[in-house]
């Protein structure tokens, strides 16, 4: 599931009247992820930006694409 579903659905069991245990069972993901779900905790999933050694061509790359639209690039 997408962080976004898992939140909603947490929320939402929780407003049905299922405990914490309940909803975690059920989800399959531990009490306290469920907890800190419902308290509001967005912090669960910590992205980093990494640079990727493409980067420099990302352009190139996507101007590649957009040129052979609607036929396929081939690799």
């Amino acid at each position: 599931m997408i962080y976004q579903e898992v939140v909603m659905e947490i929320s939402s069991l929780f407003r049905q009247g299922y405990s914490k245990r309940e909803i975690a069972r059920s989800l399959g993901i531990s009490k306290n992820t469920v907890k800190k779900y419902l308290s509001g905790e967005e912090t669960a999933f910590n992205t980093r930006n990494y640079k990727s050694k493409l980067d420099p061509f990302r352009d190139y790359v996507e101007e590649r694409i957009k040129s052979s639209s609607p036929h396929r690039l081939p690799v």
